[in-house]
């Protein structure tokens, strides 16, 4: 269980860097 927690953390911590980096982008087109 601990082992999946901490897996959906990195997964999610990922999506939200791209998240991050996609709305940057878009903000200096």
């Amino acid at each position: 269980i601990s082992g999946n927690a901490a897996s959906n953390k990195n997964i999610h911590g990922t999506v939200s860097e791209q998240l991050k980096k996609n709305f940057a982008k878009s903000r200096w087109k």
